[in-house]
């Protein structure tokens, strides 16, 4: 966990130098994911749903982004907790676009012991030009949920939605 949460200041202190020493746009947005297991699980683990998200771009290059989510997924493993991964995600492309990220996940106000890894490959398509941005992707996420006894990889699909200032 501490290497995690070295990482998230690590990537937030390149994301405050680089933006405010280029000319670069923010994306504020939110999307929705549709996630699935890797492999079969327990009976009483759901092997697939919805999840949202909470999305931030920092933009400082045309061909380079910094992504923030806080992803939600709600009544989560069959309770009526949610469960809240917040992720970092650099990314390299404009259009046509491939990236790596990693979470954590808090589950009933605690945190997971060990971070996820994510890769990323997705469109990003500017729908109003400098203002709207219609971005979906497929991610690959390798996960280990220890909480519930559970060791399986998700593949998720997903789109977003970007205004840019």
């Amino acid at each position: 966990m501490k290497q995690a949460m070295f990482l998230f200041v690590v990537l937030g202190v390149i994301a405050g130098l680089t933006l405010p020493a280029s000319a670069g746009k923010v994306r504020l947005g939110g999307g929705i994911n549709y996630w699935r297991a890797v492999d079969d699980v327990d009976e009483e683990f759901d092997e697939d749903g919805l999840s949202y998200l909470a999305s931030i771009q920092l933009c400082p290059h045309e061909m380079f982004r910094i992504e923030g989510d806080v992803e939600f997924f709600p009544d989560f493993a069959g309770t009526d907790e949610m469960l809240y991964a917040p992720q970092v995600f650099a990314i390299l492309g404009s259009g046509l676009y491939a990236g790596v990220g990693i979470g954590i996940q808090n589950f009933d106000s605690e945190w997971a012991d060990d971070p996820f890894y994510v890769l990323r490959a997705g469109i990003d398509l500017e729908v109003l030009p400098d203002a709207l941005h219609l971005d979906i992707y497929g991610r690959y996420q390798f996960t280990e949920w220890k909480d519930i006894d559970v060791d399986t990889d998700t593949v998720i699909l997903g789109a977003a939605a970007r205004l840019e200032f």
